[in-house]
Protein backbone atom coordinates (compact mmCIF):
# COMPACT_ATOMS: atom_id res chain seq x y z
CA UNK A 1 0.00 0.00 0.00
CA UNK A 2 1.39 3.39 -1.00
CA UNK A 3 1.00 6.17 1.53
CA UNK A 4 2.98 8.93 -0.18
CA UNK A 5 2.01 10.95 -3.23
CA UNK A 6 4.12 9.21 -5.86
CA UNK A 7 4.01 10.14 -9.57
CA UNK A 8 1.69 7.20 -10.17
CA UNK A 9 -0.62 8.40 -7.39
CA UNK A 10 -0.72 11.89 -8.91
CA UNK A 11 -1.60 10.40 -12.29
CA UNK A 12 -4.42 8.43 -10.69
CA UNK A 13 -5.80 11.54 -8.99
CA UNK A 14 -5.55 13.54 -12.23
CA UNK A 15 -7.41 10.80 -14.09
CA UNK A 16 -10.27 11.16 -11.58
CA UNK A 17 -10.80 14.88 -12.14
CA UNK A 18 -12.31 14.61 -15.63
CA UNK A 19 -15.01 12.03 -14.77
CA UNK A 20 -15.75 13.83 -11.48
CA UNK A 21 -16.18 17.16 -13.25
CA UNK A 22 -18.56 15.52 -15.70
CA UNK A 23 -20.52 13.93 -12.87
CA UNK A 24 -20.58 17.20 -10.92
CA UNK A 25 -21.91 19.01 -14.01
CA UNK A 26 -24.69 16.47 -14.47
CA UNK A 27 -25.70 16.62 -10.81
CA UNK A 28 -25.49 20.42 -10.81
CA UNK A 29 -27.83 20.59 -13.80
CA UNK A 30 -30.27 18.11 -12.26
CA UNK A 31 -30.43 19.81 -8.87
CA UNK A 32 -30.58 23.25 -10.52
CA UNK A 33 -33.51 22.08 -12.64
CA UNK A 34 -35.24 20.79 -9.52
CA UNK A 35 -34.60 24.11 -7.75
CA UNK A 36 -35.92 26.02 -10.77
CA UNK A 37 -39.12 23.94 -10.84
CA UNK A 38 -39.68 24.67 -7.14
CA UNK A 39 -39.23 28.37 -7.91
CA UNK A 40 -41.94 28.14 -10.57
CA UNK A 41 -44.30 26.61 -8.06
CA UNK A 42 -43.73 29.75 -6.00
CA UNK A 43 -45.05 31.90 -8.88
CA UNK A 44 -41.59 33.01 -10.05
CA UNK A 45 -41.38 34.12 -13.68
CA UNK A 46 -39.67 31.52 -15.91
CA UNK A 47 -36.86 33.86 -17.02
CA UNK A 48 -33.10 33.48 -17.44
CA UNK A 49 -32.74 35.26 -14.13
CA UNK A 50 -34.38 32.38 -12.31
CA UNK A 51 -32.29 29.87 -14.27
CA UNK A 52 -29.12 31.75 -13.26
CA UNK A 53 -30.32 31.86 -9.66
CA UNK A 54 -30.82 28.09 -9.56
CA UNK A 55 -27.42 27.38 -11.11
CA UNK A 56 -25.59 29.77 -8.78
CA UNK A 57 -27.28 28.09 -5.81
CA UNK A 58 -26.65 24.43 -6.70
CA UNK A 59 -23.49 24.27 -8.86
CA UNK A 60 -20.93 25.30 -6.18
CA UNK A 61 -22.05 22.42 -3.95
CA UNK A 62 -20.98 19.78 -6.48
CA UNK A 63 -17.86 21.47 -7.87
CA UNK A 64 -16.50 21.96 -4.36
CA UNK A 65 -16.73 18.21 -3.88
CA UNK A 66 -14.52 17.75 -6.94
CA UNK A 67 -11.87 19.91 -5.24
CA UNK A 68 -12.12 17.61 -2.22
CA UNK A 69 -11.45 14.49 -4.31
CA UNK A 70 -7.66 14.32 -3.56
CA UNK A 71 -8.37 14.26 0.19
CA UNK A 72 -10.99 11.54 -0.20
CA UNK A 73 -8.61 9.57 -2.42
CA UNK A 74 -5.90 9.85 0.23
CA UNK A 75 -8.33 8.58 2.88
CA UNK A 76 -9.34 5.61 0.71
CA UNK A 77 -5.70 4.67 0.09
CA UNK A 78 -4.48 5.37 3.62
CA UNK A 79 -7.31 3.49 5.35
CA UNK A 80 -8.44 0.77 2.91
CA UNK A 81 -11.67 -1.05 3.61
CA UNK A 82 -10.27 -4.53 4.01
CA UNK A 83 -11.64 -7.50 5.87
CA UNK A 84 -10.23 -7.62 9.36
CA UNK A 85 -9.52 -3.88 9.49
CA UNK A 86 -13.13 -2.67 9.22
CA UNK A 87 -13.64 -2.08 12.98
CA UNK A 88 -10.88 0.53 12.74
CA UNK A 89 -11.22 1.93 9.23
CA UNK A 90 -15.00 2.41 9.17
CA UNK A 91 -15.06 4.76 12.22
CA UNK A 92 -12.10 6.63 10.74
CA UNK A 93 -13.94 7.13 7.46
CA UNK A 94 -17.06 8.30 9.30
CA UNK A 95 -14.98 10.86 11.21
CA UNK A 96 -13.28 12.03 8.01
CA UNK A 97 -16.68 12.31 6.32
CA UNK A 98 -18.08 14.51 9.10
CA UNK A 99 -15.04 16.80 9.02
CA UNK A 100 -15.17 17.00 5.22
CA UNK A 101 -18.89 17.84 5.24
CA UNK A 102 -18.43 20.58 7.84
CA UNK A 103 -15.55 22.09 5.83
CA UNK A 104 -17.50 21.74 2.59
CA UNK A 105 -20.54 23.53 3.97
CA UNK A 106 -18.39 26.41 5.22
CA UNK A 107 -16.68 26.68 1.83
CA UNK A 108 -20.03 26.53 0.04
CA UNK A 109 -21.48 29.37 2.13
CA UNK A 110 -18.31 31.41 1.53
CA UNK A 111 -18.62 30.94 -2.26
CA UNK A 112 -22.28 31.98 -2.19
CA UNK A 113 -21.45 35.17 -0.33
CA UNK A 114 -18.41 35.96 -2.49
CA UNK A 115 -20.49 35.59 -5.68
CA UNK A 116 -23.23 37.83 -4.31
CA UNK A 117 -25.85 35.10 -3.99
CA UNK A 118 -28.52 36.14 -1.46
CA UNK A 119 -28.17 34.22 1.81
CA UNK A 120 -29.63 34.68 5.27
CA UNK A 121 -28.58 38.00 6.78
CA UNK A 122 -26.20 38.00 9.71
CA UNK A 123 -22.65 37.06 10.61
CA UNK A 124 -21.02 34.24 8.64
CA UNK A 125 -20.77 31.71 11.45
CA UNK A 126 -24.24 32.57 12.74
CA UNK A 127 -25.74 31.80 9.36
CA UNK A 128 -23.52 28.71 9.06
CA UNK A 129 -24.73 27.32 12.41
CA UNK A 130 -28.40 28.13 11.86
CA UNK A 131 -29.05 25.50 9.21
CA UNK A 132 -26.17 23.16 10.00
CA UNK A 133 -28.28 20.07 10.75
CA UNK A 134 -30.10 20.24 7.40
CA UNK A 135 -26.91 20.97 5.47
CA UNK A 136 -25.09 18.18 7.31
CA UNK A 137 -27.58 15.58 6.04
CA UNK A 138 -27.42 16.99 2.51
CA UNK A 139 -23.62 17.16 2.67
CA UNK A 140 -23.27 13.54 3.76
CA UNK A 141 -25.18 12.54 0.67
CA UNK A 142 -22.71 14.44 -1.51
CA UNK A 143 -19.74 12.97 0.31
CA UNK A 144 -21.15 9.46 -0.10
CA UNK A 145 -21.45 9.97 -3.86
CA UNK A 146 -17.84 11.20 -4.04
CA UNK A 147 -16.55 8.45 -1.76
CA UNK A 148 -18.26 5.78 -3.85
CA UNK A 149 -16.80 7.19 -7.06
CA UNK A 150 -13.27 7.37 -5.65
CA UNK A 151 -13.53 3.89 -4.12
CA UNK A 152 -14.74 2.43 -7.42
CA UNK A 153 -11.93 4.16 -9.31
CA UNK A 154 -9.34 2.87 -6.83
CA UNK A 155 -10.63 -0.70 -7.11
CA UNK A 156 -10.55 -0.38 -10.90
CA UNK A 157 -6.94 0.84 -10.87
CA UNK A 158 -5.90 -2.01 -8.57
CA UNK A 159 -7.72 -4.51 -10.78
CA UNK A 160 -5.97 -3.16 -13.88
CA UNK A 161 -2.58 -3.26 -12.14
CA UNK A 162 -3.14 -6.88 -11.15
CA UNK A 163 -4.11 -7.70 -14.73
CA UNK A 164 -1.01 -5.98 -16.10
CA UNK A 165 1.21 -7.65 -13.51
CA UNK A 166 -0.29 -11.05 -14.33
CA UNK A 167 0.25 -10.41 -18.04
CA UNK A 168 3.86 -9.38 -17.40
CA UNK A 169 4.46 -12.50 -15.32
CA UNK A 170 2.93 -14.62 -18.04
CA UNK A 171 5.25 -13.11 -20.64
CA UNK A 172 8.27 -13.60 -18.39
CA UNK A 173 7.33 -17.21 -17.68
CA UNK A 174 6.98 -17.81 -21.42
CA UNK A 175 10.46 -16.31 -21.90
CA UNK A 176 11.84 -18.53 -19.14
CA UNK A 177 10.31 -21.59 -20.77
CA UNK A 178 11.73 -20.62 -24.15
CA UNK A 179 15.15 -19.91 -22.68
CA UNK A 180 15.16 -23.24 -20.83
CA UNK A 181 14.19 -25.00 -24.04
CA UNK A 182 16.97 -23.26 -25.97
CA UNK A 183 19.55 -24.09 -23.30
CA UNK A 184 18.49 -27.73 -23.07
CA UNK A 185 17.68 -28.41 -26.69
CA UNK A 186 20.37 -26.49 -28.52
CA UNK A 187 22.23 -28.57 -31.12
CA UNK A 188 25.17 -29.26 -28.81
CA UNK A 189 22.93 -30.53 -26.04
CA UNK A 190 20.95 -32.77 -28.42
CA UNK A 191 24.12 -34.05 -30.05
CA UNK A 192 25.74 -34.82 -26.70
CA UNK A 193 22.60 -36.44 -25.26
CA UNK A 194 21.93 -38.60 -28.32
CA UNK A 195 25.61 -39.50 -28.69
CA UNK A 196 25.70 -40.61 -25.05
CA UNK A 197 22.55 -42.70 -25.58
CA UNK A 198 24.07 -44.28 -28.70
CA UNK A 199 27.22 -45.08 -26.74
CA UNK A 200 25.16 -46.74 -24.00
CA UNK A 201 23.31 -48.82 -26.61
CA UNK A 202 26.63 -49.95 -28.16
CA UNK A 203 27.79 -50.91 -24.69
CA UNK A 204 24.52 -52.84 -24.27
CA UNK A 205 23.60 -50.66 -21.26
CA UNK A 206 20.01 -50.74 -22.37
CA UNK A 207 18.47 -49.90 -18.99
CA UNK A 208 20.59 -46.76 -18.66
CA UNK A 209 19.87 -45.75 -22.26
CA UNK A 210 16.13 -46.13 -21.67
CA UNK A 211 16.45 -44.06 -18.51
CA UNK A 212 18.21 -41.27 -20.42
CA UNK A 213 15.56 -41.30 -23.15
CA UNK A 214 12.80 -41.16 -20.53
CA UNK A 215 14.58 -38.31 -18.77
CA UNK A 216 14.88 -36.36 -22.02
CA UNK A 217 11.18 -36.98 -22.66
CA UNK A 218 10.31 -35.67 -19.19
CA UNK A 219 12.38 -32.54 -19.80
CA UNK A 220 10.47 -31.87 -23.02
CA UNK A 221 7.11 -32.51 -21.37
CA UNK A 222 7.91 -30.21 -18.44
CA UNK A 223 9.18 -27.31 -20.56
CA UNK A 224 6.45 -27.55 -23.21
CA UNK A 225 3.47 -27.91 -20.83
CA UNK A 226 0.57 -25.89 -22.26
CA UNK A 227 -0.31 -23.69 -19.27
CA UNK A 228 2.43 -23.91 -16.65
CA UNK A 229 1.71 -22.48 -13.19
CA UNK A 230 3.69 -19.50 -11.93
CA UNK A 231 4.74 -21.49 -8.87
CA UNK A 232 5.37 -25.14 -8.15
CA UNK A 233 6.39 -27.12 -5.03
CA UNK A 234 10.14 -27.33 -4.63
CA UNK A 235 9.99 -31.14 -4.72
CA UNK A 236 8.61 -30.94 -8.30
CA UNK A 237 11.27 -28.46 -9.32
CA UNK A 238 13.93 -30.78 -7.90
CA UNK A 239 12.44 -33.72 -9.80
CA UNK A 240 12.85 -31.75 -13.03
CA UNK A 241 16.44 -30.80 -12.13
CA UNK A 242 17.17 -34.46 -11.39
CA UNK A 243 16.17 -35.38 -14.97
CA UNK A 244 18.35 -32.60 -16.34
CA UNK A 245 21.35 -33.59 -14.23
CA UNK A 246 21.02 -37.28 -15.10
CA UNK A 247 21.66 -36.42 -18.73
CA UNK A 248 24.49 -34.05 -17.86
CA UNK A 249 26.08 -36.63 -15.55
CA UNK A 250 25.93 -39.25 -18.26
CA UNK A 251 27.83 -36.83 -20.52
CA UNK A 252 30.40 -35.68 -17.95
CA UNK A 253 30.69 -39.10 -16.27
CA UNK A 254 32.88 -38.80 -13.17
CA UNK A 255 33.73 -35.17 -13.95
CA UNK A 256 30.37 -33.98 -12.54
CA UNK A 257 29.64 -34.72 -8.90
CA UNK A 258 26.23 -33.67 -7.60
CA UNK A 259 24.93 -33.41 -4.05
CA UNK A 260 21.47 -32.28 -2.93
CA UNK A 261 20.77 -31.14 0.61
CA UNK A 262 17.17 -30.04 1.11
CA UNK A 263 15.49 -29.60 4.49
CA UNK A 264 12.25 -31.63 4.77
CA UNK A 265 10.12 -28.54 5.47
CA UNK A 266 11.38 -26.95 2.24
CA UNK A 267 10.11 -29.70 -0.08
CA UNK A 268 6.50 -28.45 -0.09
CA UNK A 269 7.46 -24.76 -0.33
CA UNK A 270 6.29 -22.97 -3.45
CA UNK A 271 8.98 -21.67 -5.81
CA UNK A 272 8.78 -20.05 -9.26
CA UNK A 273 8.58 -22.64 -12.01
CA UNK A 274 11.98 -23.21 -13.68
CA UNK A 275 13.79 -21.15 -11.03
CA UNK A 276 16.63 -23.66 -10.49
CA UNK A 277 17.37 -24.74 -14.05
CA UNK A 278 19.18 -21.57 -15.23
CA UNK A 279 21.22 -21.53 -12.00
CA UNK A 280 22.26 -25.17 -12.41
CA UNK A 281 22.98 -24.70 -16.12
CA UNK A 282 25.06 -21.61 -15.32
CA UNK A 283 27.07 -23.50 -12.68
CA UNK A 284 27.82 -26.39 -15.06
CA UNK A 285 28.69 -24.19 -18.03
CA UNK A 286 30.85 -21.64 -16.20
CA UNK A 287 32.06 -23.82 -13.33
CA UNK A 288 32.33 -27.57 -13.81
CA UNK A 289 32.86 -27.54 -17.58
CA UNK A 290 35.83 -25.16 -17.27
CA UNK A 291 37.86 -27.59 -15.18
CA UNK A 292 39.70 -30.44 -16.86
CA UNK A 293 39.13 -32.60 -13.82
CA UNK A 294 35.48 -31.57 -13.59
CA UNK A 295 33.98 -30.41 -10.34
CA UNK A 296 31.15 -30.60 -7.89
CA UNK A 297 27.69 -29.07 -7.90
CA UNK A 298 25.70 -28.62 -4.71
CA UNK A 299 22.01 -27.75 -4.43
CA UNK A 300 20.71 -26.69 -1.03
CA UNK A 301 17.37 -25.46 0.27
CA UNK A 302 16.34 -24.45 3.74
CA UNK A 303 13.87 -22.29 5.57
CA UNK A 304 15.20 -19.08 7.12
CA UNK A 305 12.43 -17.69 9.33
CA UNK A 306 9.71 -16.44 6.99
CA UNK A 307 11.92 -16.91 3.93
CA UNK A 308 13.07 -19.82 1.79
CA UNK A 309 16.71 -19.89 0.69
CA UNK A 310 17.92 -21.82 -2.35
CA UNK A 311 21.63 -22.22 -3.08
CA UNK A 312 23.47 -23.61 -6.10
CA UNK A 313 27.24 -23.95 -5.55
CA UNK A 314 30.05 -24.97 -7.84
CA UNK A 315 33.81 -25.22 -7.31
CA UNK A 316 34.76 -23.75 -10.66
CA UNK A 317 36.96 -20.71 -11.36
CA UNK A 318 34.49 -18.34 -9.72
CA UNK A 319 33.18 -14.98 -10.87
CA UNK A 320 35.14 -12.69 -13.12
CA UNK A 321 36.63 -9.66 -11.31
CA UNK A 322 34.57 -6.86 -12.83
CA UNK A 323 33.02 -3.71 -11.45
CA UNK A 324 29.69 -5.56 -11.23
CA UNK A 325 29.36 -7.43 -7.95
CA UNK A 326 26.92 -9.91 -9.45
CA UNK A 327 28.60 -11.34 -12.54
CA UNK A 328 28.71 -14.80 -14.12
CA UNK A 329 32.14 -16.35 -14.71
CA UNK A 330 31.86 -15.43 -18.38
CA UNK A 331 32.28 -11.80 -17.39
CA UNK A 332 28.79 -10.82 -18.57
CA UNK A 333 26.94 -8.80 -15.90
CA UNK A 334 23.44 -9.98 -15.07
CA UNK A 335 22.24 -6.43 -15.73
CA UNK A 336 23.38 -6.59 -19.37
CA UNK A 337 23.36 -10.25 -20.35
CA UNK A 338 22.63 -13.81 -19.29
CA UNK A 339 19.00 -14.10 -20.31
CA UNK A 340 18.17 -16.96 -17.95
CA UNK A 341 19.67 -15.24 -14.91
CA UNK A 342 18.21 -11.82 -15.70
CA UNK A 343 14.81 -13.39 -16.32
CA UNK A 344 14.99 -15.26 -13.01
CA UNK A 345 15.84 -12.09 -11.10
CA UNK A 346 13.05 -10.16 -12.84
CA UNK A 347 10.47 -12.87 -12.10
CA UNK A 348 11.48 -12.94 -8.43
CA UNK A 349 10.96 -9.19 -8.20
CA UNK A 350 7.60 -9.36 -9.99
CA UNK A 351 6.34 -12.20 -7.81
CA UNK A 352 7.67 -11.16 -4.41
CA UNK A 353 8.83 -7.54 -4.60
CA UNK A 354 11.72 -6.73 -2.28
CA UNK A 355 11.45 -10.18 -0.65
CA UNK A 356 12.55 -11.93 -3.83
CA UNK A 357 16.24 -11.76 -4.77
CA UNK A 358 18.99 -13.51 -6.71
CA UNK A 359 22.62 -12.98 -5.78
CA UNK A 360 25.78 -14.44 -7.28
CA UNK A 361 28.90 -14.42 -5.10
CA UNK A 362 32.38 -15.93 -5.16
CA UNK A 363 33.56 -17.39 -1.82
CA UNK A 364 37.17 -16.85 -0.79
CA UNK A 365 37.96 -20.52 -1.27
CA UNK A 366 36.82 -20.34 -4.92
CA UNK A 367 33.81 -21.35 -6.91
CA UNK A 368 30.53 -19.51 -7.18
CA UNK A 369 27.29 -19.46 -5.21
CA UNK A 370 23.88 -18.50 -6.58
CA UNK A 371 21.57 -17.59 -3.70
CA UNK A 372 17.81 -17.16 -4.13
CA UNK A 373 15.61 -15.80 -1.34
CA UNK A 374 11.82 -15.67 -1.47
CA UNK A 375 8.90 -15.85 0.98
CA UNK A 376 8.29 -19.28 2.48
CA UNK A 377 4.84 -20.42 1.39
CA UNK A 378 3.11 -23.75 0.93
CA UNK A 379 0.00 -24.47 -1.07
CA UNK A 380 -1.55 -26.39 -3.92
CA UNK A 381 1.08 -27.91 -6.16
CA UNK A 382 1.58 -27.92 -9.89
CA UNK A 383 1.85 -30.51 -12.58
CA UNK A 384 4.03 -33.31 -11.24
CA UNK A 385 6.59 -35.08 -13.41
CA UNK A 386 5.75 -38.65 -14.17
CA UNK A 387 8.01 -41.31 -12.74
CA UNK A 388 10.83 -42.31 -15.07
CA UNK A 389 10.82 -45.92 -16.18
CA UNK A 390 14.05 -47.60 -15.28
CA UNK A 391 13.55 -50.88 -17.01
Amino acid sequence: METETSPRERIRIASLIGPLLFGATVLALLTSAQHWVVMQLGAEDPTWRTVSHALRKEAPTWYLWVLAAPIVYWAVRRFPLRRGALPVTVPLHVAIALLMVLAHQAANLAVLRLTGFPTQPGAFWTVYASGLLFRLTYGLMGYTVLFGAVLAADYYHQFRERELAAAALGRQLAEARLQALRMQLNPHFLFNAMNTIAMLVRQKSDAQAVRMLAGLSDILRHVLVESPPQETPLKDELAFIERYLEIEQARFADRLRVSVDVAPEALEALVPTLVLQPLVENAIRHGVARRAAGGSLQIEARRQGDDLELLVRDDGPGLAPTKDSVTPASGIPISSGGIGLRNTRSRLTQLYGVRGSLELTSPRDGGAVARVRLPYRVGAGAVELEAVATE
